[in-house]
């Protein structure tokens, strides 16, 4: 008859069950969501303003020349306040902190941005498809327009550059003048 685990050996496996769980959690808040059975896809080459040219603002509402499967984008403190996971907002805020980048996997820029109107949220900024966001500094002034997801912290915002795929409409970050996507 096989003998029971010891009480050492039963809490390290659990130990060990929720360490993997809680890092599976995080690469599903964090990482930009992608078909399921598409294969990787090599680095594109990062998307620049060219310097002589000014983007215009984006509108805060749809207009007639937003692309058919555009969805209009709400605020940060509705989607916090529904628990909103894969919802397009757009709002401004300023940043409460910077953070080291991502390097696992496709690499990300972060930083805490205080929402005008809501909460903190975890910016994650793809920088293998999308312009480092420079110069950035703590207090500076940011708009953006990306994809939302719901945490108890505030949330994230990703999915901040364009799609390299064409299939959705894409998302910015503007500070000092300047669109990154």
């Amino acid at each position: 008859m096989p003998s029971r685990p010891s009480t050492a050996t039963t809490r390290r496996v659990i130990t060990l069950l929720l360490v993997a769980g809680v890092a599976v959690a995080y690469q599903l808040l964090v990482r930009e969501p992608g078909p399921a059975t598409a294969p990787p896809r090599p680095s594109s080459p990062p998307a620049t303003v060219p310097r002589d040219e000014h983007p215009a603002p984006a509108p805060s509402r749809p207009s007639a020349a937003a692309p058919s499967g555009a969805r209009s984008a709400g605020s940060v403190a509705a989607a916090f306040r529904r628990h909103a996971r894969g919802a397009v907002v757009e709002g401004s805020g300023r940043v409460a902190k910077l953070l080291a980048d991502d390097r696992q996997g496709s690499r990300h820029q972060r930083f805490l941005l205080r929402v005008d109107g809501g909460p903190t949220v975890l910016v994650a900024h793809n920088i293998d498809l999308a312009e480092r966001v420079a110069p950035l500094r703590a207090d500076d002034v940011v708009r953006f327009r990306g994809e939302y997801v719901w945490n108890a912290k505030g949330g994230i915002v990703h999915w901040t550059h364009a799609d390299p795929d064409g299939r959705r409409e894409g998302g910015w970050i503007e500070t000092g003048g300047r669109r990154f996507h």
